[in-house]
C-alpha cells in the first residue's frame, strides 16, 4: 500500500529548516539528514523528508528549501503517492539556503541548548504526548 502524504500550508514552529528555530533542539542524526537533500539528484535519499509533528505531512521547510530545482530524488520515487492538491511552496518563512546551512545552525546548540530551545523540546514532549494519548482513546 502506498502512503499518502498531506500538504501543510506552513512550517511548524519547530522546523529544523527555519531560522526561527533554536538550536539543538534536535537529535543530532536528524540535523545530519538535512544535508543529505543538498547531494547531486542521484546521490540523495530515497525516503522524503516528513514533518517532525506531522509525520504524515511534507517538511514545509524541507520542499521550501529543496524544492524549487525539482531535483528531488525523493519525489521522484513518490510520484504515485503525492496528493492532487501537491505543490512546492513559495518561500513563506526566513528558511535556510541549503540543508547543510540548517544542519550546521542546529547542530551548534546540541551540547549547551538555549533556554529558548530547552522551551522548544518541553513544547514537543507535550503535544506529542497529548497526540499519544488521543491515539490511544480513539483505539480504545
Amino acid at each position: 500500500m502506498l502512503r499518502m502524504f498531506k500538504m501543510k500550508s506552513k512550517a511548524c514552529g519547530s522546523c529544523p529548516y527555519l531560522r526561527s528555530t533554536p538550536s539543538g533542539i534536535w537529535h543530532p542524526e536528524e540535523y545530519e539528514k538535512l544535508c543529505k537533500y543538498d547531494d547531486e539528484t542521484f546521490l540523495q535519499p530515497l525516503g522524503v523528508f516528513c514533518c517532525h509533528n506531522e509525520p504524515n505531512a511534507f517538511c514545509h521547510g524541507w520542499l521550501e528549501v529543496h524544492g524549487k530545482a525539482h531535483d528531488l530524488l525523493s519525489l521522484r520515487m513518490a510520484a504515485s503517492s503525492l496528493p492532487e492538491d501537491f505543490f512546492i511552496p513559495e518561500k513563506t518563512v526566513l528558511t535556510y539556503n541549503s540543508g547543510s546551512e540548517a544542519m550546521d545552525s542546529g547542530m551548534e546548540g546540541i551540547k549547551h541548548p538555549s533556554r529558548d530551545a530547552v522551551l522548544k523540546m518541553e513544547s514537543i514532549a507535550r503535544t506529542r504526548k497529548r497526540k499519544a494519548q488521543c491515539s490511544d482513546e480513539a483505539k480504545a
